[in-house]
């Protein structure tokens, strides 16, 4: 019974009482004295296992609270630019109100409330929320998510009448992005001011990180109208420093915005393919699919050479 802790001392007694049991019977006091030799180790094994487990748990907590953290770094940065965007893109010369209603509802209804999701999942994980089902939320978005990261999150009566303000501007129809901004720095200075201003470093920083997500995205793309919209996001990115998310339904809309910055032969060509996107996806028309394969090509380049691409005419 050398140094082999408790473990090793529990095998060979497992092993050897068969042949002692007859004897051992006779000793006053050993299974006290077993107990009290084997304990101490099986305590100490458990507790240093506790430990492990509890450090992992709060390894995991950390990060999770980190990666939340740095996603709603991220979402304010990107909603702050969507709404900086939106007055220039709506004001623009051929873009009708319609489309930048349009605009800015999807605005809204995106990174705007992409940031409102993010923010209460934060605050949520600070109030104890289980990170996975946090995460949970944070993935789907959604008013009714949005509701139960609230209730977890506890905040006082000034943040959830805040957030019932940020709700209702990114929900209610007529509402605006100046509404917005107000209710979003009202809520996020009731929590703590946990979302950054945008700063020329930050509004670098994320413009750098779009248009290398585009340009890697439309590098490899083969979706003729994917392809078309990647092109109009990289192309708001480097002409006009403009960071929008916006569904492909209003790609014209930013199409009416780029004639401005546009060579007019790259203009052209986008508004071309645009029309035989639609086509395509509503009627079905097979010369407008023929058009499709045929200048994916050049729609491509146009949106990797900064509006330039090759003129035909």
């Amino acid at each position: 019974a050398g140094g082999g802790g408790g473990d090793g001392l529990s095998a060979a007694l497992e092993e050897a009482m068969p042949r002692w049991r007859a004897g051992l019977d006779e000793v006053d006091g050993l299974v006290q004295a077993l107990a009290e030799h084997l304990m101490p180790a099986a305590e100490a094994a458990r507790l240093a296992a506790h430990a492990r487990l509890a450090e992992a748990g709060a390894s995991e907590r950390r990060r999770a609270v980190q990666a939340a953290q740095e996603r709603l770094a991220h979402a304010a940065t990107t909603a702050q630019l969507a709404c900086r965007a939106l007055p220039a893109v709506r004001c623009s010369e051929g873009v009708a109100a319609k489309d930048g209603e349009a605009l800015e509802r999807a605005t809204l209804k995106g990174p705007c409330a992409d940031w409102l999701t993010a923010l209460l999942q934060c605050e949520a994980l600070h109030r104890g929320l289980d990170a996975a089902r946090a995460e949970e939320l944070g993935e789907e978005g959604g008013v009714a998510s949005r509701k139960e990261l609230l209730s977890a999150a506890r905040c006082s009566a000034a943040a959830a009448e805040a957030a019932a303000s940020a709700e209702a501007a990114v929900g209610a129809k007529g509402s605006g992005a100046d509404a917005f901004l107000e209710a979003m720095w009202a809520m996020d200075g009731a929590l703590g001011d946990q979302s950054p201003r945008l700063d020329k470093k930050r509004e670098r920083a994320a413009l750098d990180r779009a248009r290398a997500g585009y340009r890697e995205q439309l590098a490899v793309e083969t979706a003729p109208a994917a392809v078309l919209h990647l092109s109009v996001l990289l192309l708001e990115v480097e002409l006009h420093s403009h960071l929008l998310a916006v569904p492909g339904r209003l790609v014209p809309c930013l199409l009416d915005h780029l004639r401005e910055g546009l060579p007019p032969h790259a203009h052209a060509a986008l508004a071309k393919y645009q029309a035989a996107v639609q086509a395509a996806v509503v009627g079905g028309d097979a010369g407008a699919e023929d058009e499709l394969r045929d200048d994916i090509e050049a729609v491509r380049a146009i949106g990797l050479s900064k509006g330039k691409g090759e003129n035909k005419g």
